[in-house]
């Protein structure tokens, strides 16, 4: 008897084994999709807070060139300073406000172009005082203040004004309600949940906006010293992951210091919000796998317990077997298409090198017997290293499928083949094309690539560019894939020792090459 248990111990381990095997399928997929989720909202994050930082630098710069005019102004006329004022407020529309004024040297508010405004006392303001005991001439950007002429609260955008001997001579100031950026950071969708928020390195919030209402007004308030953006030695922009300081809501955050202001953008999504997808489907993948698995076991069960009480239910285990026949059938099918997707590179969607080295092969052989030329194009992204250094590596992988997708633009006949070489290294094979076919290509790629702007301040353009070399085989034995690819690869070379963003081209078996600028 203890024989009959063994065919059924091994069914129900089997079984076992399939809901292991389900499980861990399915809970590694949801892993991957939650993470190809968090990194995709960081990624728009950023792109984001790049926006509202070039918004901000234009504001602060355009007011400080205010503050320089009117300064100079009051300097040379200041009897003319409120014509100078109203002047500059009609230049700017109503887009941006001015409240501009000045406190003399002894603190107190001696000209203004807000109406019947009083003399006040303003020297304890920290905006005062820093130009009071500072000498030098610095734009200061203050915490949100509540004005005690207007009874608002504003941001102090102020410069020293010289006496006539050099000195001290008072501050000139200009205010700011932090709603002219809440504002502008309310036109852009992060979100219920999500929020946009300036912030100083002093840790003093300057503006916020969020369609989830704070708690209480965030105006003014310290962010905790731990944010990465608060660390010197931490990069410029990046992305990282905490509970808010305001709603204690938790949120994906990225920011961007400002290179020449003492602030910091901060574009922050909530992450119930970027994971709503995610859990969605993560309740409906459980259910069904519950349910999968719940119909394995029991199918399990009965086909053990049947095998045990009747041996005459052997038409049932055979029909059981051929569905465990079909279950491997679907398996191999789904290994076919593994192997298909060994073929591609994970990141970029294109063919791997593997790839690229057999079909080369392939085509080279198929070019003889054809009696065709055939034409390899060798791309590298110009400054790379510079690209991952300045805007991060997400950005970096980012770049690279941009610039893939622009090669297969170029590159869109259906026989012809791009594959990642290796790094930012792009390898291209056109069958059936002589040098003129694979200089046209190459042009399209330098075009299509130029009409994407892609930013790259570690080159000396700005821009993203790419060095091409080409090399074209004629049909015939002499004419092997490493020759191809050493002379594509050489011709890349010269490309980038004579000033990269350019193409080289080379035709084997004859005595010229031709160089192409982009």
């Amino acid at each position: 008897m203890r024989g009959h248990w063994r065919i059924p111990a091994a069914i129900l381990a089997v079984v076992t084994l399939m809901i292991g095997g389900l499980w861990t399928a399915l809970l590694h997929d949801l892993e991957r999709d939650r993470e190809a989720l968090t990194a995709s909202a960081g990624v728009d994050a950023l792109n984001l807070a790049r926006a509202f930082e070039e918004h901000v630098v234009r504001t602060v710069d355009d007011i400080d060139s205010i503050l320089l005019l009117l300064r100079h102004d009051w300097v040379k006329e200041p009897e003319r300073f409120a014509e100078r004022a109203a002047i500059m407020q009609t230049a700017l529309g109503r887009s941006l406000r001015l409240q501009v004024s000045i406190i003399d040297r002894d603190g107190h508010l001696t000209a203004s172009n807000i109406p019947d405004a009083e003399r006040l006392y303003l020297g304890d303001r920290p905006h005062f005082k820093v130009h009071q005991i500072d000498g030098g001439d610095a734009l200061y950007v203050s915490e949100p203040v509540l004005g005690r002429v207007t009874k608002r609260w504003t941001l102090q955008f102020t410069r020293r004004v010289p006496a006539p001997d050099g000195g001290f001579g008072g501050v000139i100031v200009l205010a700011l309600s932090p709603d002219y950026f809440a504002d502008f950071y309310k036109t852009i969708d992060v979100g219920h949940s999500g929020a946009v928020t300036l912030i100083g390195l002093d840790r003093v919030i300057r503006a916020r906006a969020s369609k989830l209402p704070a708690p209480e007004n965030p105006l003014g308030r310290l962010v905790p010293g731990e944010r990465p953006f608060f660390n010197p030695a931490a990069p410029a922009a990046g992305v990282y992951r905490a509970p808010s300081s305001v709603d204690n809501v938790q949120r994906i955050g990225a920011y961007r210091r400002l290179a020449n202001h003492p602030l910091v953008v901060l574009v922050v999504l909530a992450e119930s919000e970027v994971l709503a997808p995610y859990l969605e489907r993560r309740g409906t993948t459980l259910a069904v796998g519950a349910a999968v698995s719940a119909l394995l076991a029991l199918a399990g069960v009965l086909l053990a317990r049947s095998y045990h009480h009747n041996l005459a239910m052997r038409d049932t285990l055979a029909v059981k077997a051929d569905e465990l026949a079909a279950a491997g059938e679907r398996v191999q099918d789904a290994n076919r298409k593994l192997k298909e997707l060994a073929r591609l590179d994970p990141l970029l969607g294109i063919f791997n090198r593997r790839h690229f080295d057999e079909a080369l092969e392939v085509e080279l052989l198929r070019a003889r017997r054809a009696g065709t030329p055939t034409a390899l194009l060798m791309l590298d992204i110009d400054h790379f290293k510079a690209f991952n250094d300045t805007y991060g590596h997400q950005a970096g992988d980012e770049c690279l499928r941009r610039v893939a997708k622009a090669v297969c633009a170029a590159a869109r006949r259906p026989a012809d083949l791009v594959a990642r070489y290796g790094g930012e290294e792009i390898a291209v094979v056109l069958p059936d094309t002589g040098a003129e076919g694979a200089a046209d290509v190459a042009e399209r790629i330098h075009t299509t690539l130029a009409s994407l702007g892609i930013s790259n301040v570690g080159a000396a353009s700005g821009r993203l560019t790419v060095s091409i070399g080409v090399a074209v085989a004629p049909p015939g034995p002499e004419v092997t894939a490493a020759h191809l690819i050493a002379t594509a690869d050489r011709m890349l070379y010269e490309v980038k020792r004579t000033g990269r963003n350019g193409t080289r081209l080379t035709s084997l078996g004859y005595a010229a090459d031709v160089m192409a600028a982009s």
